[in-house]
């Protein structure tokens, strides 16, 4: 499948990468932001597809800093961490987890640490 236009394909590269490394420090069957169940990875999709380019992780991201900038902003006063699989809760409350998942992704990458946070069904 080729994408019609690069900040698709970005999108698409970045979570394939994201998808393989979670998968292998996690069990089948749970989920990840990288890994959803179908119906929400196929919003994600249509999504990307009609964002403006200004919207692009590129252009939101530009650099590691932003990018902790914009997760510990998002993890608000959440403190969740842990290093390896870290359980979060239910994918079908997974908006409800989103500051968790955001607070074990800032404080792995402030430490440099590898966490792999995970929804169950």
């Amino acid at each position: 499948m080729f994408s019609k236009t690069p900040q698709l394909a970005q999108y698409h590269g970045v979570v394939e990468a994201a998808r393989r490394l979670h998968d292998e420090h996690l069990n089948v069957g749970t989920y990840h932001l990288f890994r959803l169940p179908e119906e929400l990875e196929q919003d994600l999709h249509i999504l990307v597809q009609g964002g403006a380019e200004e919207l692009s992780p590129a252009v939101l991201f530009r650099d590691t800093q932003t990018a902790l900038d914009a997760l510990i902003a998002k993890a608000g006063s959440a403190k969740k961490e842990g290093v390896g699989p870290v359980a979060i809760g239910n994918v079908d409350n997974i908006a409800i987890h989103l500051k968790d998942i955001a607070s074990v992704y800032a404080a792995a990458f402030s430490s440099n640490a590898q966490s792999f946070p995970y929804l169950a069904r």
